[in-house]
């Protein structure tokens, strides 16, 4: 299906030309363009509904939104020198596991360049919002790779990674592609609770059930090799399959030779992600082949603590906005969060949450609800 949809696919970029993908693409989106004066072509349409669909038809069960996956992270090209290992919960949204989980423990620069996550059974691919968060200069690079980017906003983790051995990517940088595979390798399941003796205790089981795994339960295992430069500085190209010419010359030559040691130095100088650490602020060394486990435990700690980050704007624009949404019964902030229909005002992780809160969140609802209809009684007696 990703073939002949047109999509991306590293796998079939490596038995073929590279630009034979691009140039596919680049030719849907030029007829749509003069065939269908900028509305989407009808493959593109088929794409959306396709997504729409693959949305609408997950419904993760309680137990689904509670387990706990052990995911094993791989750059593409160089999948035995760079990888990492965690676990997360399966009812992370992308949006949130871009930032605060994998931008952290790959060694990337926070809100610096655009990603996307693909899902190789079907070609859906999802990123962020353009029309929100477009201040990512090589957003540009998703009508090149994608023929369509559905927003990540409300995507969890489990729509792609369902069963052991499910694959998705994730690319960071849609210009220069540093392309990840992840792979599911195990899945823990929530454990059973048995039933209190008393009301109170039911009620406390329940609301524990009803949430889903928590924060906490990120975890970085392991994980092998530097993270690649930002912007592929210091490379003699761009994305994975450069990297691994370079880690190929840096074993078989060592650090010191004329053209590695050249490559070494303008890493540390150019490279925004050593230049600078999003975590310290500090400039970092390059030493591809080290991964320095503790600190990015860290880092992983502290990105998890702190709010999300987002890039808004247009292209370019140096516009962020940090996010500290929560669930208002749980507190979970990594799982996907719906608004409370009735006043808009919190938001929960699940029905079963909103069900759970309900009580104390009533009366504060219904004024919400009275205010809001008021003003919208006063707005239009004053129009009239």
């Amino acid at each position: 299906i990703v073939r002949n949809l047109g999509l991306d696919d590293d796998d079939y970029d490596r038995e073929c030309d590279a630009m034979h993908p691009f140039m596919r693409n680049v030719n849907i989106h030029n007829q749509g363009l003069f065939l269908y004066a900028d509305a989407p072509s009808p493959l593109q349409q088929f794409i959306r509904v396709l997504e729409v669909r693959k949305l609408a038809a997950f419904a993760p069960s309680l137990a689904a939104r509670r387990r706990t996956l052990v995911v094993h992270i791989a750059l593409n090209s160089c999948e035995d020198r760079v990888w990492r290992r965690f676990k997360v919960p399966a009812s992370a949204r992308l949006a949130a596991l871009h930032d605060q989980v994998l931008i952290p423990i790959t060694g990337f620069s926070r809100a610096y360049h655009g990603y996307a996550f693909a899902d190789p059974r079907d070609g859906a691919a999802f990123g962020p919002d353009e029309r929100k968060n477009g201040g990512y200069n090589d957003l540009v690079g998703a009508s090149r790779n994608y023929l369509h980017l559905a927003s990540d906003a409300n995507v969890p983790l489990g729509l792609l990674l369902r069963g052991v051995d499910d694959t998705c990517v994730w690319t960071y940088d849609l210009m220069d592609k540093w392309a990840w595979t992840l792979r599911l390798e195990a899945v823990e399941e929530p454990p059973q609770r048995p039933l209190g003796d008393d009301a109170a205790d039911a009620a406390a089981v329940s609301a524990a059930d009803a949430a889903p795994a928590r924060a906490d339960d990120v975890v970085l295992i392991d994980g092998r090799g530097a993270c690649p430069p930002e912007d592929s500085n210091g490379l003699d190209g761009k994305g994975g399959r450069a990297y691994a010419d370079f880690l190929r010359a840096f074993s078989e030559r060592g650090p010191n030779s004329g053209d590695v040691a050249a490559a070494i130095a303008e890493v540390e100088a150019s490279a925004t992600n050593y230049v600078e650490d999003s975590l310290t602020g500090a400039p970092r060394r390059f030493r591809p082949d080290e991964y320095d486990l503790a600190f990015h435990r860290a880092k992983l700690d502290r990105f998890l603590a702190g709010p999300r980050v987002k890039r808004r704007g247009s292209a370019g624009a140096n516009v962020f906005k940090e996010t500290h949404a929560a669930c208002a019964q749980c507190h979970h902030r990594l799982s996907v969060l719906r608004r409370c229909a009735g006043c808009g005002a919190v938001k929960y992780c699940s029905t079963e949450c909103q069900t759970l809160h309900w009580p104390t969140h009533k009366p504060h609802c219904r004024r919400a609800k009275k205010k809001k209809k008021q003003l919208l009684q006063a707005a239009s007696d004053s129009s009239s």
